[in-house]
């Protein structure tokens, strides 16, 4: 087995790796467990138009896919994710800092109301040094993730499509960005998910 201290030197605002799973399979997978039509419409995100999301929480996720993913960044991930879907309904994610929910109807965009401490619990535990950090596998288009980066109010940018994997400070940094292609007929589609701040142990099985 191979142990990480998950603590250390983070120079960069994002981080990017390549998925240890085939993208195919994965969308495959997670489309036969959460079909597109079971999604939910919100209008709350910061995209012009609107966009789909489902919320998956604990012991929903199948444990290779939770797996395949803390192997690939070599960090743990919390148990709680959501699925994002732009449905080519916009093409664009505005420059924002997300938040907390702090209200039931926050909650209740999410269709969380029943499950709100493990929500809160998720979204205020993902730490390094006190930071959040969300985790974004991109499972259909190619997008350009623009992140403020605090400490030199300089933009940093990177651009990832399927099978790869980026995380960033999504509290504390504004971001936003663009998708890149087949604007019209391949949405922007996502796995995130927030990461655990326990040392981690790479799973060699």
């Amino acid at each position: 087995m191979i142990t990480i201290d998950y603590y250390g030197e983070w120079q960069v605002t994002i981080h990017k790796f390549k998925l240890d799973y085939d993208v195919i399979k994965l969308r495959a997978e997670l489309d036969e467990l959460w079909p597109l039509e079971n999604y939910h419409y919100h209008d709350g995100y910061p995209t012009p138009h609107g966009s789909y999301a489902h919320n998956i929480l604990t012991n929903q996720m199948p444990s290779h896919i939770k797996t395949a993913i803390e192997n690939s960044i070599g960090r743990n991930i919390k148990d709680y994710y959501f699925l994002w879907d732009f449905r080519c309904q916009t093409t664009e994610l505005l420059h924002h800092r997300d938040v907390l929910p702090t209200t039931d109807d926050e909650l209740n965009t999410g269709n969380l109301t029943d499950a709100r401490a493990e929500f809160n619990e998720c979204r205020t535990a993902n730490t390094v040094n006190d930071t959040p950090l969300s985790v974004v596998v991109s499972l259909e288009n190619d997008f350009r993730l623009d992140v403020l980066d605090d400490d030199t109010g300089e933009w940093e940018s990177m651009e990832y499509g399927p099978g790869d994997i980026v995380y960033f400070n999504n509290i504390a940094s504004i971001h936003g960005g663009s998708v890149l292609r087949d604007l019209d007929t391949v949405p922007r589609r996502t796995l995130n998910c927030y990461i655990d701040a326990a040392p981690f142990t790479k799973d060699e099985s």
